[in-house]
């Protein structure tokens, strides 16, 4: 998917810098399109991930509850609040 997305970017833009911010899977689909670029020698000028952990799984967030709770510590964590 990384891999694809790249290929899309450098349709419109051919080299970086590049700004990637990716929510939930896309998050982790933009770190490994900022590890990928790094490696070709690309630039990434800012790179967020927004509630992209990989070890959270979708059982643990159910319900907007538990979700909401869960964000607002990460927000909380990343200084964001």
């Amino acid at each position: 998917m990384a891999s694809y997305y790249i290929q899309e970017i450098r349709t419109v833009q051919a080299h970086g810098l590049y700004f990637f911010m990716g929510w939930s899977l896309g998050g982790i689909v933009a770190f490994e399109m900022a590890q990928q670029l790094s490696r070709q020698g690309e630039q990434i000028a800012f790179l967020a991930l927004v509630d992209a952990d990989p070890l959270v799984t979708i059982s643990e967030l159910e319900n907007d509850a538990v979700f909401m709770v869960w964000m607002l510590g990460e927000a909380l964590v990343l200084n964001l609040v």
